[in-house]
Parts: C-alpha cells; sequence; structure tokens
C-alpha cells in the first residue's frame, strides 16, 4: 500500500499513462474502436516474438481440443475468459509494450498441455494404443516441447556487460565510506555493485543524469551546466565527492552537451586520473563493445553535502525536491 502511495504522488503522469486520462476513456466510449483495434493489432504482432509461433500453434490446438472434449471444456472457458481479459485490459492501458502480454505466458502454458494431452490421447484411441503406452507418448511430447524452448531461449541474443564489479571492487578499497560520483551508460549497474556491497549505507552514489543534467519521458533533457568551469564547480559544491567516475562512451554519450564539459574538466589540474576499467558489452552473436570508466580523484576541497537537490521531471518541468541520503 506504501508503495501505491509513493507512486500515486511522485508519479501521476505514470498512473496516467497505465490509467488513462477521463478525456481517453470518454474518447473510447464514445467510439475510437479504430484505434482500440490499433492496440490489439499490436500485441497481436507481439506474441510470435514473446512465445514462438510453434507454441502458439499448440496453445491453439489446445484451445479447439479443449473446447470440442467434455471433460476440459469448463476448463478451459475459465483460462479463455482470463485471455479475453487481460488482452482487453492492456490493449486498453495507454502505455503500450509487449512485454505487459507475457502475463499471458500462463493461458498459453496450460492451453499447450491441453493440445498435447489430448492430441495423444485421440492418437491413442485411433490406434487402440494402450493407456501406458500413451502416457509415455504424453510425457514424450512435453519432453520434446520443453526441450526446443530451451534451444529458442539458448539462441536468444543476450547482452553481458563486465568490469563494474572490478571498478565497484577497487572503490571499496580506496573509497570504503565516501560517495562517489559516476556518469555514464549502464549507472544502473554500477549503483547495484556499489549498493549490494554496502549493507549499512556507508557510501553514496551521486549520478551526471541528476546533477549535472536530467533526462525525462515528458520533457527535454534539462542541461544545468554549460562550459568545464560549471562542472568542476557543481561537483565542488552540490556533489559532496572526492571521488569521479566517467564511463566514456562513443555513441549516445556524445550527445548531450554536459557529458562532453564533464569530460574536458577532468582533463584539467583540478583532477587525478586513478585508474582505469574496461567496461566490455558483448552479445552472443560475438559483437563486442568496449569503452573504458576511469576514476578520478578530486583534487579541489569539496563542500559537505547534507541534503540533495534533486530534480523531479515527473511533478513539472522545473520541479525540484531536496532529499537527505539515507544513514545509519
Amino acid at each position: 500500500m506504501m508503495k501505491v502511495i509513493v507512486v500515486m504522488k511522485f508519479e501521476p503522469k505514470r498512473i496516467a499513462m497505465a490509467t488513462g486520462t477521463t478525456e481517453y476513456i470518454t474518447n473510447m466510449l464514445l467510439g475510437r474502436w479504430a484505434y482500440y483495434l490499433k492496440c490489439c493489432e499490436y500485441y497481436f504482432k507481439c506474441l510470435p516474438e514473446l512465445f514462438g509461433t510453434h507454441l502458439l500453434f499448440i496453445a491453439a490446438l489446445g484451445v479447439v481440443s479443449g473446447m470440442l472434449v467434455r471433460r476440459w471444456r469448463h476448463e478451459t472457458i475459465l483460462i479463455l475468459i482470463m485471455t479475453v481479459v487481460c488482452f482487453t485490459f492492456f490493449a486498453y492501458v495507454p502505455a503500450k509494450e509487449g512485454r505487459y502480454m507475457l502475463l499471458l505466458s500462463v493461458p498459453i502454458v496450460i492451453f499447450c498441455l491441453l493440445g498435447l494431452l489430448s492430441t495423444a490421447q485421440c492418437i491413442g484411441k485411433l490406434t487402440e494404443m494402450r493407456t501406458e503406452w500413451v502416457r509415455a507418448a504424453i510425457l514424450t511430447a512435453i519432453a520434446v516441447l520443453i526441450i526446443s524452448q530451451a534451444w529458442a531461449a539458448s539462441k536468444v541474443s543476450v547482452l553481458s556487460i563486465s568490469g563494474f564489479k572490478q571498478l565497484v571492487g577497487f572503490l571499496e578499497k580506496i573509497a570504503p565510506d565516501e560517495p562517489v560520483f559516476y556518469d555514464g551508460k549502464d549507472s544502473g549497474i554500477f549503483t547495484f555493485y556499489l549498493r549490494a556491497g554496502d549493507p549499512n549505507y556507508r557510501r553514496r552514489a551521486v549520478l551526471g543524469r541528476k546533477l549535472l543534467y536530467a533526462e525525462s519521458m515528458y520533457y527535454n533533457t534539462k542541461e544545468f551546466i554549460s562550459s568545464p568551469q560549471e562542472a568542476v564547480e557543481v561537483l565542488q559544491k552540490s556533489s559532496g565527492c572526492q571521488w569521479v567516475i566517467v564511463a566514456y562512451d562513443h555513441t549516445d554519450a556524445q550527445q548531450i552537451a554536459a557529458h562532453r564539459h564533464l569530460q574536458e574538466a577532468v582533463k584539467g589540474p583540478e583532477f587525478e586520473l586513478v585508474q582505469s576499467f574496461p567496461i566490455i558489452r558483448k552479445w552472443k552473436t560475438g559483437v563486442e563493445e568496449r569503452t573504458n570508466a576511469c576514476i578520478y580523484r578530486f583534487l579541489v576541497p569539496i563542500e559537505r553535502v547534507d541534503e540533495v537537490d534533486m530534480p523531479f521531471f515527473s511533478l513539472g518541468e522545473n520541479v525540484r525536491i531536496r532529499i537527505k541520503p539515507i544513514q545509519r
């Protein structure tokens, strides 16, 4: 309940994306069914990518056989109602992402089992196969299905990122109880390793995308610095960090001017390069992307920071809230 209250207070725009505004509901009721059907079409196209064509075919076979066989008809109708309700709800919600349809994996798996079960039983009756052989055939079909799905899953290209564990391990030695500043891609991975090794909240992560600039899905990116000198001043007065990590990237990181200003600033006399760590992003296809994350020591005396001035774009374009870091 507490999580719901927090989301409703600090993320009203996301609540609107999930539930729809009054105008959205009114337009739907007044006949915007063309848009609704377009949403249904979007999710129909997502299903083969999420579950695979052969799995959907077996599930469709299970629906047909479940409706034809009296023994499974009641359960089939209940699962169909669940499927239709889920599909209808997510087609209505303004926010659209294919992963929402993963909830349908439960009825799809059940329908697949019904399809395999009914097919094996039908073949057993037609060939007058013994009951033991029918059961063996059902188990074999299920095993083949699971193995085929495991094989298909192994072929999915998943990004593997390495280097952050070693980076944070080095920070644990040189700054065991100090806040650190991080700017660059994969800030979530960096923060995870930093927090995972600090159960007593002795360290703190300060992110460039909150201090030097702010990104939002509702507004354009806001940059709070316009030169390398301003980057030095902000780090000195507002970060509270002596240790600065810059994760270099040759693609989208260069699109934000604040990145470039910081990267120019750390080349100045105010910073000392301590260590550089390779960050390797590798796909199962064999494609690798190598970048560097560099640790700098901020040589300028820094001011103590007891509260952080955080931008909250979800509450408005210029809304900022002062927050005290968690301490124990």
